[in-house]
């Protein structure tokens, strides 16, 4: 859908599984990158979401997936194909997780 904009940060941790005792890591994981990646790139925040994808259902430790932007759309497929971007891109990713492993307590 080329009127799909902006960036999302998703994790996986449903209560009744495994992955249960790790829901408030990964959610916390996902929270801190997401508010570093919309800080660094300036689109529109659509949010932390969950969802089931195998990428985050198959790791034992907390992991995230994050769409920094959408190729389906034509001004974020400019963006992407730019290295300033990109950079934007991969510094908000590791500043969330600098700051997960941080504020770990």
């Amino acid at each position: 859908n080329p009127a799909i904009s902006g960036t999302s940060t998703y994790y996986y941790a449903p209560q009744d599984s495994v992955l249960g005792a790790q829901r408030a890591a990964r959610q916390r994981l996902a929270t801190l990158v997401q508010r570093e990646l919309v800080a660094q790139l300036g689109r529109r925040d659509i949010g932390i979401l969950e969802a089931n994808f195998a990428v985050l259902r198959e790791t034992t430790v907390p992991s995230i997936l994050v769409e920094t932007a959408f190729i389906s759309n034509k001004e974020e497929e400019q963006l992407l194909a730019t290295e300033e971007f990109r950079a934007k891109a991969a510094r908000g990713i590791a500043n969330g997780i600098i700051r997960y492993f941080a504020e770990q307590q």
